[in-house]
């Protein structure tokens, strides 16, 4: 926990370190499928997840992808490249709706389509059931798949917990202002974690989850930890 009033940092052994200023970075966990049964879908986000799922990428297994973001096209094309039939399902009317132009978007799903992928947008999954071994993607509208695996690739959730019982301020995300610092002073936070006003889109607030990001904020933070007042401004 953070004692903000005597700025100390309390660790799980109970030890005690002091701070100047703080930095924040305690990034983001994969979203699960919140549904019945989406306990039944593997998530990515660690190297175990990944080695876990390679095991399952055989030739002419079948495959669900449960998103049609960068992770779920990802996993789609490595799949399919193994041998592996697969179906992604997307709830927007289009793959990537919230990462690129639909121009680019159409470009990658006919990239995908001529790989043998089988894509399906405006698709809602209502219940994901185990049968016999295998598993079915029930959706709202009545249609169902089938599959030996279930990936949900829908997206990361902040990891905000240690800001929010040290009373920082959240928006989705760590609230942090243009020089990422939050609303402590002495407090700053980079990554997937915060959320910050981007000059290049009017100062609407964001937060980005890539790892270049991640990495450019970092940067930023340091010289503002060390007395600089840098605003962050990265093309995203």
């Amino acid at each position: 926990r953070i004692d903000r009033g005597s700025h100390e940092l309390a660790l799980s052994n109970e030890v005690k370190v002091r701070y100047d200023r703080l930095l924040l970075a305690t990034g983001a966990i994969a979203r699960p499928l919140n549904i019945p049964g989406g306990q039944h879908a593997l998530l990515l986000r660690s190297l175990d997840d990944a080695k876990r799922l390679r095991k399952r990428f055989a030739p002419e297994s079948r495959l669900i992808l449960v998103g049609a973001g960068f992770i779920g096209l990802e996993l789609a094309a490595a799949a399919v490249g193994l041998g592996c039939r697969v179906t992604v399902l997307e709830q927007t009317p289009r793959i990537m709706c919230r990462g690129v132009p639909g121009t680019v978007a159409q470009n990658v799903e006919e990239l995908h389509r001529q790989a043998g992928v089988e894509l399906h947008c405006g698709i809602t999954i209502a219940e994901i059931r185990k049968e016999n071994g295998e598993f079915k993607a029930l959706a709202r509208g009545g249609q169902e798949w089938t599959a030996d695996t279930v990936v949900a690739g829908i997206g990361a959730a902040p990891q905000t917990r240690l800001a929010e019982t040290s009373g920082l301020e959240l928006e989705n995300g760590i609230r942090v202002n243009g020089e990422l610092r939050t609303s402590d002073p002495d407090i700053y936070a980079a990554g997937d974690c915060c959320s910050f006003p981007h000059p290049l889109f009017e100062h609407r607030r964001i937060r980005l989850e890539m790892w270049r990001s991640a990495r450019e904020q970092a940067e930023c933070a340091a010289k503002n930890l060390t007395g600089s007042h840098q605003m962050f401004q990265a093309v995203p």
